[in-house]
């Protein structure tokens, strides 16, 4: 078995997260993970490194388990949010992501949470900031 279809296994059993979710936190459908887990294609080197990631911090991205709870029992957005507004203001969150004062607030308080290509803006705010 290919390295990359035990670490997806392994988070499966470790956080009890769906395929479905992990597909989505790696930016795929869930057909594409189906295919890689059956040896019917294989994963991108930038997709391996992605699953070796949620593998190590699986705190760090949206899992959701067959019942619908994030793994971690909260939003981890809220988290994350939190840590960039301690080096930026919410204003300028807003401007970097393009969004509205209410939506960063949103996220903010767990109400809702970023959308895929929010979710890129604010990955690469993460590696940006000191």
């Amino acid at each position: 078995m290919s390295d990359y279809k035990n670490w997806i296994s392994e988070i499966i059993i470790e956080t009890g997260a769906t395929k479905a979710s992990i597909a989505a936190a790696l930016g795929v459908g869930s057909v594409t993970l189906s295919r890689w887990l059956h040896d019917q294609s294989r994963p991108s080197a930038k997709h391996v490194d992605a699953i070796a990631a949620i593998l190590h911090n699986p705190q760090d991205y949206p899992l959701y388990t067959r019942k619908g709870a994030v793994t971690q029992g909260d939003n981890p957005w809220v988290r994350v949010i939190g840590h960039l507004l301690e080096t930026m203001t919410p204003a300028q969150l807003v401007a970097t992501t393009g969004t509205c004062p209410s939506t960063v607030s949103k996220w903010r308080h767990g109400t809702h949470r970023p959308r895929q290509k929010h979710r890129k803006i604010i990955k690469k705010l993460l590696t940006e900031a000191p």
